[in-house]
């Protein structure tokens, strides 16, 4: 995706990995895990394996789901954000 940056908040503190994915309209776009560094930035280039928004002719609605699962593999928190892209005006 060629966002130069994103941020998070509310992560747990013993969140080891972050699996982020992207929806649209129940259609997946993919999913990347990457090691949290315990900062609130999504760098540049962590989600390239995830297919970014590409609406046909109108705004479409699409949704990050974040999970973050600590040193065991297990999850211990979940978010996600929906929004239109390209946004609404």
């Amino acid at each position: 995706m060629g966002l130069v940056k994103s941020l998070i908040r509310g992560i747990p503190d013993d969140t080891k990995v972050l699996v982020v994915s992207l929806y649209d309209h129940g259609m997946s776009h993919g999913k990347q895990k990457f090691i949290y560094d315990g900062t609130a930035i999504i760098k540049k280039g962590a989600l390239d394996k995830i297919e970014g928004p590409c609406p046909a002719v109108d705004a479409g609605r699409y949704k990050f789901k974040i999970a973050a699962v600590n040193q065991d593999g297990v999850i211990i928190g979940i978010g996600s954000r929906e929004s239109y892209f390209p946004e609404e005006k």
